[in-house]
């Protein structure tokens, strides 16, 4: 027997004494709470004659809990009367959560990384509770997931934080590397799906063209007609002739506009004028030559010059230059004959030697 109270234990932590008399504790401290030695309830509330409380913030008591646990690396936890580990939350997305005991977030994910839950690191790298940004991808600071890069954007590297803008002369839809724009196209920079055409009455040769002003007027005999183009679409059509950066292979305004649609602004082309000829492909309307006219628009070629008339260059009515007296023109002119010595005529529009007349008797030429 026991001599006086004070040689009675105290009750072990973790476990309560309910009642007086007793030869082994009541039982274990319930879930939630924790015990102290010489609890005698099993779920004490702190209060000031109790020996115990509500597990607090940050950690979690099981049934029979002397001391509270603090909540692992990972998780936190800004409520009370936690019973197992199992309620400790997971740190929130975006977030990591460094030490144990934690009743909140230590603070977000490092750019570059991602942290999908329960991170216990700002730059996680186990592929469960997050990682490092993959190419392709930014994460900016307090990212849950990789944001994939936008058309326009791209990232050829691990960890980033924000995504590159596509670099001039090239478009970006994969979001990891930059593509070349295509011969007939231009990529300003940031350029996605949005690929731009080299308009009609240009074209574009080379790749990686990154503006419109890059794109090639359309050589000189030829015509660009559609938007897109990598080379010229044909030769100028004969009768027409093509400067620069025509569209159609049939241009009828010699000085071009905007206000022709089709056409680039400063293109030159049109109808071969008269007193000129325009074979196919030409690019600048070629004069006639002498003896020889053209009295229409759009020749292709220049028409003899008539019996009894010269042409000279670039002559557009051959009945301007009627032969003189004196002298012949025969067919193809480009100037007059002289009737040979010992002949004359006094008449014009001789045809030939032959129309000269014998000087008569008694007279001499």
């Amino acid at each position: 027997e026991l001599g006086s109270v004070n040689e009675c234990s105290p009750c072990l932590g973790g476990q309560y004494c309910g009642s007086a008399g007793l030869t082994a504790p009541t039982g274990l401290c319930a879930a939630g709470h924790f015990c102290t030695a010489g609890s005698f309830e099993a779920t004490p509330d702190g209060s000031s004659n109790s020996t115990g409380g509500v597990c607090p913030v940050g950690h979690f008591c099981p049934q029979g809990t002397a001391l509270p646990r603090p909540c692992p690396a990972g998780t936190f936890s800004n409520g009370v009367g936690l019973g197992a580990a199992s309620e400790c939350s997971n740190c929130t997305g975006g977030q990591y959560c460094e030490t144990a005991g934690l009743t909140a977030p230590s603070g977000p994910c490092a750019a570059g990384y991602f942290c999908q839950g329960g991170a216990h690191t700002a730059e996680p790298v186990d592929g469960v509770t997050g990682n490092i940004c993959p190419a392709g991808a930014a994460c900016e600071a307090g990212s849950a997931q990789p944001a994939s890069c936008s058309a326009g954007t791209y990232r050829n590297q691990t960890g980033g934080a924000v995504c590159d803008e596509c670099p001039a002369g090239h478009f970006c839809t994969n979001g990891v590397y930059p593509e070349r724009c295509a011969a007939g196209t231009y990529c300003p920079a940031g350029t996605g799906v949005d690929v731009q055409a080299c308009p009609p009455g240009t074209f574009g040769a080379a790749s990686g063209l990154a503006a419109a002003a890059e794109c090639t007027p359309c050589s000189g005999g030829s015509y660009c007609e559609a938007a897109g183009l990598s080379a010229p679409s044909g030769p100028c059509r004969g009768g027409h002739f093509c400067t620069v950066g025509v569209s159609t292979a049939t241009p009828v305004a010699q000085n071009l506009t905007l206000s022709n649609t089709s056409c680039i602004a400063g293109a030159v082309g049109g109808v071969c004028p008269v007193g000129h000829y325009c074979p196919e492909g030409t690019s600048v309307p070629l004069a006639c030559e002498g003896g020889t006219y053209a009295g229409n628009e759009q020749q292709q070629e220049c028409t003899g010059c008539p019996a009894g008339f010269y042409c000279p260059p670039g002559t557009v009515d051959p009945t301007l230059y009627p032969c003189p007296a004196g002298s012949f023109c025969v067919f193809n002119s480009s100037g007059p004959e002289l009737c040979p010595v010992g002949m004359f005529s006094n008449e014009t529009g001789l045809q030939s030697v032959d129309m000269c007349r014998t000087c008569s008797g008694g007279q001499y030429c």
